[in-house]
Protein backbone atom coordinates (compact mmCIF):
# COMPACT_ATOMS: atom_id res chain seq x y z
CA UNK A 1 0.00 0.00 0.00
CA UNK A 2 1.58 3.24 -1.06
CA UNK A 3 1.72 6.07 1.39
CA UNK A 4 -0.81 8.77 -0.88
CA UNK A 5 -3.31 5.61 0.26
CA UNK A 6 -2.82 5.15 3.57
CA UNK A 7 -2.60 9.02 4.04
CA UNK A 8 -6.64 9.13 2.10
CA UNK A 9 -7.15 6.13 4.69
CA UNK A 10 -6.06 8.21 7.88
CA UNK A 11 -7.83 11.23 7.30
CA UNK A 12 -10.84 10.20 6.22
CA UNK A 13 -11.15 7.38 9.43
CA UNK A 14 -9.98 10.54 11.54
CA UNK A 15 -12.66 12.87 10.52
CA UNK A 16 -15.12 10.20 11.07
CA UNK A 17 -13.54 9.41 14.58
CA UNK A 18 -13.57 12.90 15.18
CA UNK A 19 -17.68 13.25 13.82
CA UNK A 20 -19.13 10.22 15.93
CA UNK A 21 -16.56 8.59 18.43
CA UNK A 22 -14.15 11.65 19.96
CA UNK A 23 -15.12 12.99 23.55
CA UNK A 24 -17.84 10.06 23.70
CA UNK A 25 -18.98 7.15 26.15
CA UNK A 26 -19.95 4.50 24.14
CA UNK A 27 -21.80 1.69 26.62
CA UNK A 28 -22.44 -1.59 24.96
CA UNK A 29 -25.59 -4.03 26.67
CA UNK A 30 -24.39 -7.37 26.03
CA UNK A 31 -25.32 -11.11 27.35
CA UNK A 32 -28.98 -12.04 28.18
CA UNK A 33 -31.44 -9.12 27.90
CA UNK A 34 -33.20 -10.17 31.20
CA UNK A 35 -29.84 -9.53 33.15
CA UNK A 36 -27.66 -7.28 30.52
CA UNK A 37 -23.99 -6.83 31.40
CA UNK A 38 -22.79 -3.37 30.33
CA UNK A 39 -18.99 -2.04 29.22
CA UNK A 40 -18.82 1.27 29.19
CA UNK A 41 -16.01 2.80 26.47
CA UNK A 42 -14.61 6.36 26.03
CA UNK A 43 -12.63 7.33 23.09
CA UNK A 44 -9.80 10.13 23.28
CA UNK A 45 -8.16 12.27 20.11
CA UNK A 46 -4.61 10.10 21.95
CA UNK A 47 -6.38 6.87 21.23
CA UNK A 48 -6.67 7.04 17.61
CA UNK A 49 -2.93 6.55 16.90
CA UNK A 50 -2.93 3.19 18.25
CA UNK A 51 -5.16 2.32 16.07
CA UNK A 52 -3.86 2.90 13.08
CA UNK A 53 -0.23 0.70 12.91
CA UNK A 54 1.94 3.36 12.39
CA UNK A 55 5.51 4.75 13.82
CA UNK A 56 5.69 8.59 14.81
CA UNK A 57 7.87 10.76 15.81
CA UNK A 58 5.41 13.18 17.52
CA UNK A 59 2.73 13.14 20.20
CA UNK A 60 -0.56 10.90 19.35
CA UNK A 61 -2.67 14.01 19.80
CA UNK A 62 -0.39 15.79 16.97
CA UNK A 63 -0.45 12.76 14.77
CA UNK A 64 -4.38 12.88 15.15
CA UNK A 65 -4.99 16.84 14.21
CA UNK A 66 -2.71 16.30 11.70
CA UNK A 67 -5.13 13.65 10.03
CA UNK A 68 -8.29 15.59 11.72
CA UNK A 69 -6.97 18.77 9.42
CA UNK A 70 -5.93 17.06 6.46
CA UNK A 71 -2.27 17.96 6.79
CA UNK A 72 -0.44 14.79 7.11
CA UNK A 73 2.16 14.10 4.91
CA UNK A 74 4.44 11.27 4.07
CA UNK A 75 7.54 11.92 6.36
CA UNK A 76 4.95 12.23 9.43
CA UNK A 77 4.87 8.66 9.59
CA UNK A 78 6.60 5.31 8.57
CA UNK A 79 4.78 1.95 8.00
CA UNK A 80 5.76 -1.06 11.10
CA UNK A 81 6.79 -4.63 8.81
CA UNK A 82 5.21 -7.50 7.62
CA UNK A 83 2.22 -5.89 6.43
CA UNK A 84 0.91 -5.05 9.87
CA UNK A 85 0.33 -1.24 9.20
CA UNK A 86 -1.40 -2.21 5.91
CA UNK A 87 -3.95 -4.79 7.89
CA UNK A 88 -4.98 -2.55 10.45
CA UNK A 89 -5.86 0.64 7.80
CA UNK A 90 -8.02 -2.37 5.18
CA UNK A 91 -10.33 -2.30 8.47
CA UNK A 92 -9.56 0.82 9.78
CA UNK A 93 -12.17 2.78 8.55
CA UNK A 94 -14.82 0.72 9.22
CA UNK A 95 -13.97 0.45 12.61
CA UNK A 96 -14.72 4.18 12.96
CA UNK A 97 -18.78 2.97 12.96
CA UNK A 98 -17.95 0.17 16.53
CA UNK A 99 -20.79 2.18 17.56
CA UNK A 100 -23.14 1.06 14.63
CA UNK A 101 -21.66 -2.37 13.77
CA UNK A 102 -20.09 -4.33 16.91
CA UNK A 103 -21.69 -7.56 17.12
CA UNK A 104 -20.13 -9.62 20.32
CA UNK A 105 -17.85 -8.84 23.02
CA UNK A 106 -14.98 -11.32 24.49
CA UNK A 107 -12.18 -11.41 26.96
CA UNK A 108 -9.07 -11.58 25.20
CA UNK A 109 -7.49 -15.17 25.59
CA UNK A 110 -3.49 -13.61 25.82
CA UNK A 111 -2.68 -16.26 22.74
CA UNK A 112 -0.48 -13.42 21.22
CA UNK A 113 2.87 -12.61 22.09
CA UNK A 114 2.86 -9.16 21.45
CA UNK A 115 -0.35 -8.06 22.09
CA UNK A 116 -1.91 -6.87 25.54
CA UNK A 117 -5.16 -5.98 25.86
CA UNK A 118 -8.15 -6.84 28.10
CA UNK A 119 -11.69 -6.79 26.18
CA UNK A 120 -12.84 -7.21 22.81
CA UNK A 121 -15.93 -5.76 21.02
CA UNK A 122 -16.20 -6.54 16.97
CA UNK A 123 -17.55 -9.38 14.83
CA UNK A 124 -16.12 -12.36 12.31
CA UNK A 125 -13.37 -10.39 10.45
CA UNK A 126 -12.57 -7.80 13.50
CA UNK A 127 -12.41 -6.30 16.65
CA UNK A 128 -11.15 -3.88 18.95
CA UNK A 129 -8.92 -4.35 21.94
CA UNK A 130 -9.53 -2.17 24.79
CA UNK A 131 -7.79 -1.79 28.37
CA UNK A 132 -9.64 -0.33 31.73
CA UNK A 133 -8.24 3.49 31.65
CA UNK A 134 -7.69 5.03 35.25
CA UNK A 135 -10.60 7.51 33.89
CA UNK A 136 -13.75 6.77 35.71
CA UNK A 137 -12.56 3.36 34.85
CA UNK A 138 -14.06 3.69 31.35
CA UNK A 139 -12.25 1.20 28.72
CA UNK A 140 -10.48 2.95 25.73
CA UNK A 141 -9.22 1.33 22.79
CA UNK A 142 -5.88 0.42 22.50
CA UNK A 143 -5.61 -2.08 19.34
CA UNK A 144 -7.63 -3.05 16.03
CA UNK A 145 -7.27 -6.55 14.95
CA UNK A 146 -8.00 -8.30 11.78
CA UNK A 147 -9.18 -11.26 13.45
CA UNK A 148 -12.25 -13.17 13.95
CA UNK A 149 -13.12 -12.49 17.64
CA UNK A 150 -14.15 -15.72 18.20
CA UNK A 151 -10.93 -17.53 17.71
CA UNK A 152 -9.26 -15.19 19.90
CA UNK A 153 -11.30 -15.01 23.01
CA UNK A 154 -11.56 -17.11 26.59
CA UNK A 155 -13.60 -20.35 25.59
CA UNK A 156 -17.32 -19.62 26.69
CA UNK A 157 -16.80 -15.92 26.76
CA UNK A 158 -18.19 -14.41 23.72
CA UNK A 159 -21.59 -13.04 24.20
CA UNK A 160 -23.88 -11.44 21.48
CA UNK A 161 -23.96 -7.50 21.78
CA UNK A 162 -27.70 -6.52 22.15
CA UNK A 163 -27.80 -3.20 22.18
CA UNK A 164 -25.26 0.05 22.09
CA UNK A 165 -25.79 3.62 23.47
CA UNK A 166 -24.28 7.13 23.49
CA UNK A 167 -23.83 10.24 24.87
CA UNK A 168 -21.10 13.04 25.33
CA UNK A 169 -18.66 12.75 27.97
CA UNK A 170 -19.83 15.37 29.90
CA UNK A 171 -23.69 14.04 30.28
CA UNK A 172 -24.57 12.10 33.08
CA UNK A 173 -27.26 10.27 30.89
CA UNK A 174 -27.26 8.11 27.83
CA UNK A 175 -29.60 9.32 25.35
CA UNK A 176 -29.18 7.66 22.10
CA UNK A 177 -29.87 3.97 21.01
CA UNK A 178 -26.77 3.78 17.81
CA UNK A 179 -27.69 -0.62 17.87
CA UNK A 180 -30.19 -3.07 19.07
CA UNK A 181 -29.71 -6.56 18.07
CA UNK A 182 -32.24 -7.97 15.13
CA UNK A 183 -33.13 -10.63 17.41
CA UNK A 184 -34.19 -7.97 20.46
CA UNK A 185 -35.66 -6.16 18.07
CA UNK A 186 -37.38 -3.73 20.50
CA UNK A 187 -35.24 -1.95 23.03
CA UNK A 188 -37.85 -1.86 25.35
CA UNK A 189 -36.98 -5.83 25.63
CA UNK A 190 -33.88 -5.06 27.66
CA UNK A 191 -34.12 -4.74 31.39
CA UNK A 192 -31.47 -1.80 32.02
CA UNK A 193 -32.74 -1.79 35.73
CA UNK A 194 -30.13 -5.20 36.28
CA UNK A 195 -27.50 -2.15 35.20
CA UNK A 196 -25.50 -1.01 37.73
CA UNK A 197 -26.75 1.72 39.48
CA UNK A 198 -24.50 4.53 37.88
CA UNK A 199 -25.59 3.82 34.40
CA UNK A 200 -28.13 6.43 33.64
CA UNK A 201 -30.59 6.20 30.97
CA UNK A 202 -33.28 8.43 29.74
CA UNK A 203 -36.30 6.90 28.33
CA UNK A 204 -38.05 6.91 26.08
CA UNK A 205 -34.54 7.58 24.16
CA UNK A 206 -34.60 7.91 20.24
CA UNK A 207 -32.99 5.54 17.97
CA UNK A 208 -30.23 6.70 16.10
CA UNK A 209 -31.23 6.98 12.07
Amino acid sequence: MKKEEMIKILIKSAKHYNKELLNKNILFLYGDINNPKCLECIFFDRTFHHLTGTNINMSSVNFYRLCVNSKLSPTDFTKKNNGYTEMKLRILEKTMNIHKNAKMLGIYDNSKIYLQTDKLIGGFNSCLGFIQSNYKNYYVPNTLLQEDIRNISEKDSVKPIVAILRKDVKSDVYEEICYVSKRVGDFSKININKLDKHIKIQLPIPELN
